[in-house]
């Protein structure tokens, strides 16, 4: 699970690169899990061998640059649905529509949990970094959670708000920054 909490300060027109949230991997471009804005959308994928393996690009557009967004994913290859082996949330609700939807084969592990570099806020070569603030970033090895683990809603406001984190087990390769 991937959970972090992003407040863009700009936002990219069509020609403008891609803003890494995070990546993990051994080769910059061939063996590499990516998660970024890719302009006004979210991407997440894989890639082993120059292969797509997965990926995830929102149809949902992040525009607002006022606000934060808690953006979590839970990825779970044991499923045996494909459409259930990559969750993706922003602000407490499931995203289920998606303008490139592949979902990875069951069983297949991801770089972000092996012993690879990871970097945050940026491509794991260089370039690429977030123009933003990233906040609370948790990767938790092992568990696939749900956006309730990390936020709540608001009774007064109906925003989704951060909560106190308690119980949460990291597992061999998680963080929480």
């Amino acid at each position: 699970t991937i959970s972090m909490w992003v407040k863009r300060s700009e936002l990219y027109g069509v020609n403008s690169e891609t803003k890494y949230l995070m990546s993990a991997g051994n080769n910059a471009s061939t063996n590499i899990d990516e998660f970024y804005f890719r302009h006004d959308t979210l991407d997440f994928s894989g890639y082993e061998s120059s292969t797509t393996e997965f990926q995830l690009r929102t149809n949902q557009l992040f525009r607002d640059v006022s606000s934060w967004y808690h953006i979590v994913v839970a990825y779970d290859s044991t499923q045996g649905t494909a459409s259930n082996r990559i969750k993706m949330y922003a602000n407490g609700s499931q995203i289920t529509s998606f303008s490139t939807e592949t979902y990875p084969s069951q069983n297949y592990d991801t770089f972000v949990n092996h012993t690879v570099e990871i970097a945050v806020g940026n491509w794991i070569s260089t370039g690429y970094a977030t123009d933003g603030n990233l906040a609370e970033f948790n990767l938790v090895d092992g568990t696939a959670l749900t956006p309730s683990t990390f936020g709540l809603t608001d009774t007064s406001t109906g925003r989704w708000i951060p909560k106190s984190l308690t119980g949460i087990t990291y597992g061999t390769n998680g963080l929480r920054l």
